[in-house]
């Protein structure tokens, strides 16, 4: 093979784990700024200004974005197929939540 991948593939990377330890927002700088990635997978930001600017930098890349609710239902230890109704009902109410999120970062 003597082309790149990305000829063939869009070459994307989950935020949280290719940089589990740092600002989100400094980490997705660094990889919207690599010509390597195509597409990055994104997930909860802590604040709203972090959610701005993430917002406003995805807006003016031509990187394509995804949104994971995965690390938040870890992290949080929700269950959308739980028996208990009411823990089902609460992991449903984070999960919309998490959609109004990923619409505002568009």
């Amino acid at each position: 093979m003597n082309c790149r991948i990305q000829d063939y593939f869009r070459v994307g990377t989950l935020l949280w784990m290719s940089y589990p330890q740092s600002d989100a927002v400094e980490s997705l700088k660094k990889i919207l700024c690599d010509p390597y990635f195509d597409a990055v997978e994104i997930s909860h930001f802590a604040s709203a200004s972090q959610r701005e600017e993430a917002a406003g930098l995805l807006k003016a890349s031509a990187t394509t974005a995804g949104y994971g609710m995965h690390p938040v239902m870890l992290e949080h230890g929700l269950n959308p197929n739980a028996l208990d109704e009411e823990e089902r009902a609460a992991c449903q109410k984070r999960m919309l939540e998490e959609i109004d999120e990923a619409k505002a970062l568009g």
